[in-house]
């Protein structure tokens, strides 16, 4: 971890293209600015982990619902198995060269 020590009205840039200002210090709080582009998200990393959990448990849920979804169309159109030519009991033509 990088560790910098900034004064109120200083900046710290990220990459070529984020830029993180200290805009005020007031007692143990730290207000900060960010410039970035737009395709850029920044958030609070409680805010982060929070949607990250909320994604986590959407895809399990999505997961069960896309087999629940699976086995009843499954159960409205089976798929009939061809069988193979070895279950059939027939021998595959030798292919020989030509000379």
């Amino acid at each position: 971890m990088l560790v910098l020590t900034r004064k109120s009205e200083q900046s710290v840039i990220i990459g070529r293209n984020i830029e993180v200002k200290i805009l005020a210090v007031h007692g143990d709080q730290v207000s900060l600015g960010f410039s970035a582009p737009d395709e850029v998200s920044i958030y609070r990393k409680e805010v982060y982990t929070a949607i990250q959990q909320q994604n986590k448990q959407a895809t399990q849920h999505g997961s069960a619902a896309i087999q629940t979804l699976s086995n009843a169309i499954s159960g409205l159109f089976p798929i009939k198995r061809q069988e193979t030519t070895k279950e059939k009991g027939v021998m595959p033509e030798k292919k020989t060269a030509v000379r």
